[in-house]
């Protein structure tokens, strides 16, 4: 068989690595949800480091973020929390008629039950990794495809007509099954570490079909996992994220 070693923190290695390669560095993305965070897991020592923040160029008007806590996704309430959120998927459906629509479902367990709830004449779905790539080609060629994709927070574009609407089935809290996140999490530091990781996987799985100042995309927030989310990591959520938020339910 195979032994795979992977660390928990790289921290005390990107050193050697890394920094003693250059001068300066300059990193830049869209989702650095903290800075203080990354400097701290890339072994930045305090004062050899700062940042720059600068608000989105994308108008809030063109893309909105609806909060509309409709079902609470978890496995342990899966046999009556799911058939919930597959009502409330069908009814943006039902409401964006002619839109594609990517739906972050994170798990292929919760993708085949909501293909087996929603309108077969729109929904395309897939239940391997090796399948992902002819989903998306279909998704782009057919008109007002519903597709569930438990892969798609990342490296995914989408602009214009290619999706108008995001729905967020469920929130991406990073896999404890996983034993590298699982170990990371309880050590020092951890809590803030697991916060920041899924602001980022969710602040990026909504930005698949904004892609430019003139593009539109309306995104919707179904699970109620967000509220706990929001009480835990406000203060990690970027502003100009956060502005485009209605919410259509308690936030809590």
């Amino acid at each position: 068989g195979r032994i795979q070693f992977r660390p928990i923190k790289v921290d005390a290695m990107v050193e050697r690595i890394l920094w003693r390669h250059g001068v300066k560095f300059l990193l830049m993305s869209a989702t650095i949800i903290s800075a203080a965070q990354m400097a701290s897991d890339l072994g930045l020592k305090p004062g050899t480091w700062g940042s720059v923040q600068v608000d989105s160029s994308f108008p809030i008007a063109n893309r909105p973020i609806f909060v509309r806590p409709s079902a609470n996704v978890t496995r342990s309430a899966q046999d009556v929390e799911w058939p919930k959120l597959a009502a409330a998927i069908a009814n943006i459906m039902r409401d964006h008629p002619n839109d594609r629509i990517l739906v972050h479902t994170v798990s292929y367990a919760l993708t085949r039950f909501l293909a087996g709830e929603l309108d077969p004449t729109r929904v395309l779905y897939y239940e391997q990794s090796s399948q992902r790539d002819s989903a998306l080609a279909q998704f782009r060629e057919i008109p007002a495809a519903v597709l569930l994709a438990p892969s798609f927070e990342r490296g995914v574009d989408l602009p214009d007509d290619d999706c108008r609407v995001i729905i967020v089935g469920k929130v991406m809290y990073p896999n404890l099954g996983d034993k590298q996140v699982n170990a990371r999490l309880y050590s020092p530091g951890g809590q803030q570490w697991y916060c920041m990781l899924t602001v980022r996987s969710l602040v990026q799985s909504t930005g698949r079909a904004m892609r430019h100042e003139d593009d539109m995309c309306t995104t919707y927030i179904l699970d109620r996992q967000f509220a706990n989310l929001w009480s835990k990591a406000r203060g990690m959520v970027p502003k100009w994220w956060a502005d485009a938020i209605t919410w259509e339910g308690p936030k809590r």
